[in-house]
């Protein structure tokens, strides 16, 4: 097990330095131990160091996390700077503002089922079943739950 694991370290050392030398690249000794103990995303890493590639999938998961968060939050800042005026045209800014933002809100988590039913109460103001100062009044307590 030991000559396997001398076998494989020499084998990473050699093929990082072809890989970085092949790609005009600065190779380091570290290079090898980068994907020993990273694997898969130490050879990301590796190829982001050599240029090959701009970011790592871990980098690009977490930018369209932060994105995705982004848009969630002036989301919610926009249904709040909604909920201070008047019915006409603010109810209806709110079924466009929902309708645009279907991909940031997710059913799954109490935050989407909150989403979820004060949009289900704007439907009840278009309705007519309930006035547009009783769902702000509403809307902004569920708000306070996020």
């Amino acid at each position: 097990e030991d000559e396997v694991d001398e076998a494989f370290q020499a084998i990473l050392w050699d093929l990082t330095k072809i890989y970085g030398f092949s790609n005009g690249a600065k190779w380091d000794p570290s290079d090898r131990d980068l994907v020993l103990d990273k694997l898969d995303d130490g050879l990301e890493k590796l190829q982001v160091k050599y240029g090959l590639l701009d970011k790592t999938k871990k980098q690009e998961q977490r930018e369209k996390q932060a994105q995705r968060q982004e848009q969630y939050n002036t989301f919610i800042n926009e249904i709040k700077h909604l909920l201070s005026g008047e019915r006409s045209p603010n109810r209806t800014f709110l079924h466009e503002l929902f309708e645009n933002n279907r991909n940031v809100i997710d059913k799954n988590t109490v935050q989407g089922s909150i989403l979820s039913i004060i949009e289900n109460e704007l439907e009840n103001v278009t309705d007519g079943v309930l006035e547009w100062s009783d769902f702000v009044i509403k809307a902004k307590k569920y708000l306070a739950m996020l």
